[in-house]
């Protein structure tokens, strides 16, 4: 879900129920066998499921399909990533900052 900024790596918080509003992300269950994250839309006829990225296209839920809503998205936590590791101080930095006080 780049488009909203959820990426690899992140942790999606999740509040258990089986129903949704229009617009919400939720995770569902297709078929008893497939997990997905997309925003929920109830529309005339159908369920359609958005992803937020453009790149592909949303999944269309009619009455011959098996869906459940396994919960609703709360909050993102996101995955820190290595980089921010480099402005830390190394073992030896600490050493050489104390020999200096």
């Amino acid at each position: 879900m780049i488009e909203e900024n959820i990426n690899d790596g992140d942790t999606v918080l999740v509040k258990k129920q089986n129903f949704a509003s229009n617009g919400q992300k939720v995770v569902a269950l297709l078929d008893n066998s497939e997990a997905t994250l997309k925003k929920y839309y109830a529309e005339k006829g159908h369920i359609r499921l958005k992803p937020a990225n453009k790149t592909m296209e949303p999944i269309i839920i009619k009455n011959n399909r098996d869906l459940a809503i396994q919960g609703i998205v709360v909050d993102v936590i996101k995955n820190e990533q290595d980089e921010n590791l480099e402005n830390l101080f190394t073992p030896k930095d600490v050493k050489e900052l104390i020999n200096c006080l």
